[in-house]
């Protein structure tokens, strides 16, 4: 049965209309102090690499298999969310310049091998990619959806761990506000669209 998106749209925006009047946070209870949250994403393997010691990576169709496909998909996790190498004040991945994109893969390849392994190098980026996207959205559904705020008071916030104030107000503005994004969000999980006017 198809998905009744008119549902989720009113919803939502019924929803916001009540953290805009309220000034942003939600008057529901508060969760509990002592409630778990995720951890930051840590490589312990790769930590613990000796100099110029490398993990060995396996791939088929393209994707990372193995016994290090894990450790391999949460490094590359970290490198697109290190805004030394991966920059955050840009419209979409195509925008990021050669020069950080081969930086991105030097640090691939300086804990990672494989026998063939610039011939999956293209693969590698474009798995970056998807998980940099991913990242946003998530920086969206988990930072300002979840914690029930509007735009604004999350513009006026602090930033998340990893991001400063003038990055994190950037993809608030330019990314997170625009219409183009919130609809992106919605195909990718209805509950996830956020209809806020724009900073």
């Amino acid at each position: 049965m198809p998905l009744n998106y008119s549902f989720f749209y009113v919803n939502h925006f019924m929803f916001l209309n009540c953290l805009v009047e309220g000034g942003g946070q939600s008057t529901t209870k508060k969760k509990a102090v002592n409630e778990k949250r995720r951890g930051r994403n840590k490589c312990k393997k790769i930590a613990k690499l000796k100099p110029n010691e490398k993990l060995q990576i396996q791939f088929f169709n393209n994707r990372a298999v193995g016994d290090n496909h894990n450790v391999f998909a949460r490094h590359l996790g970290i490198i697109v969310r290190n805004t030394n190498m991966c920059p955050v004040k840009v419209h979409k991945w195509a925008d990021i310049g050669d020069k950080e994109k081969e930086h991105m893969w030097a640090a691939v390849t300086d804990s990672f091998t494989n026998e063939n392994m610039e011939a999956y190098k293209e693969h590698v980026l474009d798995h970056m990619k998807e998980l940099w996207r991913k990242w946003r959205s998530d920086l969206l559904r988990y930072k300002i959806i979840h914690k029930k705020l509007t735009l604004k008071a999350a513009y006026n916030a602090s930033p998340p761990d990893g991001l400063n104030k003038s990055e994190w107000q950037w993809l608030i503005k330019e990314i997170f506000s625009k219409q183009e994004f919130k609809v992106k969000s919605l195909n990718y999980n209805p509950f996830s669209f956020i209809m806020c006017s724009e900073i």
